[in-house]
């Protein structure tokens, strides 16, 4: 019988070595993308949402104090 598994390399971490590496490799790519789908959505409606209306709330802000941008740094 043709030895198959050598003891050359010996791992003591706990480490496991599959043998067919790319058995799973769809299902995680699959759930990789909807994750990113969901997540840039969520990052969506949270600027809408919430970014969003304190960009306008300041930019009036700025309007009523008629400051400029450089001004407006500077504070």
């Amino acid at each position: 019988m043709e030895e198959l598994v050598t003891l050359d390399c010996l791992f003591i971490d706990g480490t496991k070595i599959e043998a067919n590496a790319n058995k799973y490799s769809f299902v995680w790519k699959k759930t990789t993308e909807k994750f990113s789908a969901k997540l840039q959505e969520q990052i969506q409606v949270y600027f809408q949402e919430e970014i969003t209306p304190l960009l306008i709330k300041y930019a009036m802000f700025d309007k009523k104090q008629k400051r400029g941008y450089k001004e407006s740094a500077k504070n």
